[in-house]
């Protein structure tokens, strides 16, 4: 939120990203929820290693992250970071001596063209983290309008 209002402030770009891990019932299935709580917390620290100190990551719940990054002056910046972390969570997991691969899909929306508050920046990066999983998951998209409209039919 601070973020936010210095980038207000300064007319600065803000991204929001969601981050769902793709199929993560699966490893608490398969292999317990200790195994799934490993997971969640080398997913943070992956996350949060290819981070600047500027920006900010939380797990909103489930295998869910919000990542906030501040300071966006191009599209191309947050394109860059989203390739990061779908190249970081695409190494594999060690869980119980077995190598995972887990895959994510990025939903984007970027302030202030969608969305001047929180709550419908993360709405919108929500919605777009949805079409991804739709097209077929492991992948990035920025939030449309047009977006919206596909979800009501």
């Amino acid at each position: 939120m601070m973020a936010m209002a210095e980038n207000r402030r300064n007319q600065k770009k803000t991204a929001l990203i969601m981050v769902d891990l793709d199929h993560f019932k699966d490893i608490n299935d398969n292999l317990g929820h200790d195994a799934g709580d490993e997971v969640l917390k080398e997913v943070g620290a992956r996350l949060e290693s290819i981070l600047r100190q500027t920006d900010t990551i939380c797990r909103i719940g489930g295998d869910e992250f919000a990542l906030l990054i501040s300071d966006v002056s191009l599209k191309e910046t947050v394109k860059i970071v989203a390739k990061r972390i779908i190249d970081v969570l695409n190494k594999p997991f060690t869980l119980n001596g077995l190598k995972e691969v887990m895959t994510a899909s990025l939903g984007i929306a970027i302030y202030p063209e969608d969305g001047k508050s929180l709550r419908t920046l993360m709405k919108h990066a929500d919605t777009a983290m949805y079409e991804v999983k739709k097209r077929g998951r492991n992948n990035y998209l920025y939030y449309q309008p047009s977006m919206n409209i596909k979800s009501l039919a």
